[in-house]
This record gives C-alpha cells, structure tokens and sequence, in this order.
C-alpha cells in the first residue's frame, strides 16, 4: 500500500511547489488552442507559441474523457477559476456524460512539467489496474 499512497501523492501535487507558476485566474478563448482531458481531475489547456496550462477540478469529473466535447458556462470569451462545464458526445442532440464540474485551479506549466504529470497519471492507471487484479485474485482464492 506504501506504494499507493506515494502515487495518490504524486496525482494531488505532481510536481514540487517550485515548479508551478502562480496560478492564472483566467485564459481568454483565444490565448489556448485545444482542451485535452488528462484524466477525471485534469485538463490540459495547450496555446499557441508551447505554452501549456494545467485546470485541475474541484473534485472528480465522474465520466469524463478526452473524446468528450467540453461545454463551458464561461464569461465574456474565457475561461476562469470557479467555472463549471460538463462533458458531452456530439450526436443529433446532446448527449450529456459528465456532471457539472467545477475549474479549482489553473497553472501555466512548461512542456518537462506536461510530460511528468502525464507520466504519473498513467502511472495512476496501470497501478491501479494491477492492484485491482491483484485484489480479485486473492478474493477468488480464499
């Protein structure tokens, strides 16, 4: 379990303190080109000239993916902290996956900060996978 405990460490403060910028209260639509979902907690915010920003939520975003289209309730052409948005599927109508979810935090973060926290978010998932399986076996054993 030490070894969850380190990673559920790493996914609530990826990077050390240092790393991170002050914090951005809002980004005009025009300043970002693409959202990517990282995982149900983060979104990545990528600009134009390699800046990148990180919007973490206030809490997890049950369902979301990075194939959801992202619909924000946002204010005169940006995004801020304290926004809401939900995640849907583009069909003839909507189709709503997601519930309202709420922007905590946004950092302007660097490309080596990118690529470290996408590596502990996959580290999350396939821990969480062997753990899982790890469970079911043991349980199935007894």
């Amino acid at each position: 379990m030490a070894a969850e405990e380190s990673l559920e460490a790493i996914l609530a403060e990826p990077l050390p303190a240092e790393a991170y910028v002050a914090s951005v209260r809002c980004l005009t639509m025009r300043t970002f080109r693409r959202i990517e979902v990282l995982d149900e907690n983060t979104l990545l915010m990528r600009g134009l000239g390699g800046r990148s920003w990180i919007a973490q939520t206030h809490q997890r975003c049950r369902g979301l993916r990075n194939e959801h289209l992202l619909d924000f309730q946002q204010r005169r052409g940006r995004i801020c902290t304290g926004d809401s948005f939900r995640g849907f599927i583009a069909a003839s109508e909507r189709i709503v996956v997601t519930p309202v979810c709420g922007i905590r935090v946004i950092h302007e973060v660097d490309n080596d900060q990118v690529v470290a926290l996408d590596h502990a978010i996959r580290a999350k998932r396939y821990t969480g996978t062997v753990l899982r399986s790890w469970n079911q076996k043991t349980s199935t054993a007894e």
